[in-house]
């Protein structure tokens, strides 16, 4: 049985659906050695940058082939890394289970020199999207980039903890139990935070074998905590262009509408998408603002933005 799920037999992740067989690694700054997704475009067609993807908290790096094929038939090299302390971090014990926030932020900019080392020369960007949303936040905002990208395209960032304040008191009192697990299943049940806005592909989601089944620990949402509060600090002073995407009917940035829609509404428009900056809003999408019925004009303005700031 994995490591992870010491805590809670029933949750017991399903055998893993992506990264079958002998997947390509790169090795982050540790040592560890992370499986990563890399689609390019086709042999003879001119690149025209890459795209390092910042991807989802309980999500791998396959569940966005689908943008990473529709920008590659556009010219953009794609390349994705799994995280750390997730469900394809090759350190089981380490699932569910982090050191510090700063460890993912350190992840993405190692991962970004690897890519750019694999391609020199293009220009590069990435796409951060819901909990990457705040690591690609604070890495600029941190950042030890010997070249910055040349924007960061900020999908559905993880806004609860954003606004969520950190409370050094309570964690001091809640720190013996910051090894106790929320199972995921349980989590979004409670929350009804279903990502797509369709219930096929919400069913789908939960069901993945890529989900952490055993669930996250209390030491895990506290790190998030902090790391909001570093990508909230590093919309002060960036310096890189941003795209912000909003879906109007994702209720995970919302938390189940616990966040007044609003107030998150406000933080895309006038926080990340203010001007110079850009904002767009999809309002039949959800948590995904690729995969609905507005999917095609959101890829057509990623491309047209990534076009752009080449």
């Amino acid at each position: 049985m994995s490591g992870c799920c010491l805590v809670n037999r029933a949750y017991t992740p399903f055998p893993a659906a992506h990264h079958s067989g002998d997947p390509a690694v790169w090795t982050a700054d540790d040592g560890t050695k992370f499986p990563y997704l890399k689609v390019t475009p086709s042999k003879g067609q001119k690149r025209r940058g890459l795209v390092v993807l910042a991807n989802g908290w309980d999500s791998s790096t396959e569940d966005y082939r689908p943008l990473a094929e529709r920008l590659a038939q556009h010219g953009y090299v794609v390349m994705g890394s799994e995280i750390r302390g997730q469900k394809y971090d090759p350190n089981i014990f380490r699932r569910g289970l982090p050191g510090s926030y700063r460890d993912w932020v350190k992840d993405l900019e190692a991962f970004s020199r690897f890519a750019r080392h694999e391609y020199p020369g293009l220009p590069w960007f990435i796409h951060a999207h819901s909990f990457g949303g705040l690591v690609g936040l604070a890495a600029i905002g941190d950042s030890h980039f010997v070249e910055k990208p040349r924007g960061v395209i900020v999908h559905s960032p993880g806004f609860p903890f954003i606004v969520q304040k950190e409370n050094r008191l309570v964690g001091v009192l809640l720190a013996p139990f910051f090894w106790v697990r929320i199972p995921h299943l349980l989590l979004a049940e409670i929350n009804d935070t279903k990502p797509m806005n369709d219930p096929v592909k919400d069913g789908v989601w939960l069901r993945s074998p890529d989900r952490l089944r055993c669930g996250y620990t209390l030491r895990f949402f506290s790190e998030c905590v902090k790391l909001g509060q570093a990508a909230n600090a590093a919309l002060e002073g960036r310096t890189v262009p941003l795209l912000a995407l909003e879906g109007g009917k994702d209720r995970v940035v919302t938390n189940g509408d616990q966040v007044a829609r609003p107030l998150y509404t406000d933080f895309m428009k006038n926080r990340v998408g203010r001007t110079p900056n850009e904002y767009r809003r999809y309002p039949t999408e959800g948590h995904t603002v690729f995969v609905g019925g507005e999917g095609e004009r959101a890829l057509s303005d990623i491309l047209a933005w990534l076009d752009r700031h080449r």
